[in-house]
């Protein structure tokens, strides 16, 4: 899986989409461009959820703020490396989820609701465009690594 940011005029290109004749082909396209367009998607969810964190600091703060101890003390525990066991990647998730729960139950239930919501609504735009847009071909691929190639050179 390849992690970069790809251009927006090519994940944007209107003549790109079309409807997938059947299911299957809807699956391998959700599949290929969750994989290809990871990034596009992680940075439009991560925008439409600081839009909703915004609206609701105090408790997007609280859902942050718990699970970050709870991973700070568990790194300290493991006394940290690089390098962790799966038993020490389990006991961050324990210690982050455990304190998330406990984040949960100081934020009113509304908020919370609220706080899905805004990162739902970011998620549905990504799967729309995962569905619809047609797999990226040769002349796309070639754009994406002129542009990484130029970014390399620029550092």
């Amino acid at each position: 899986m390849s992690f970069t940011l790809r251009p927006w005029d090519q994940f944007t290109d209107i003549s790109k989409y079309s409807v997938p004749k059947d299911v299957p082909t809807a699956q391998d396209r959700v599949v290929y461009n969750g994989n290809y367009y990871s990034a596009n998607y992680l940075a439009i969810v991560g925008a439409i959820a600081f839009l909703g964190a915004l609206m609701h600091f105090s408790a997007f703060f609280t859902l942050l703020f718990y699970p970050a101890i709870g991973v700070g003390i568990a790194l300290g525990l493991l006394n940290y490396k690089p390098d962790l066991k799966p038993q020490g990647r389990m006991i961050m998730a324990v210690l982050a989820a455990g304190f998330f729960w406990v984040a949960t139950g100081r934020v009113a239930d509304g908020e919370l609701f609220a706080i899905i919501s805004w990162i739902f609504l970011g998620v549905i735009p990504a799967l729309v465009h995962a569905v619809f847009r047609q797999r990226p071909n040769v002349a796309d691929k070639a754009s994406s690594v002129v542009n990484e190639t130029k970014q390399a050179l620029k550092k």
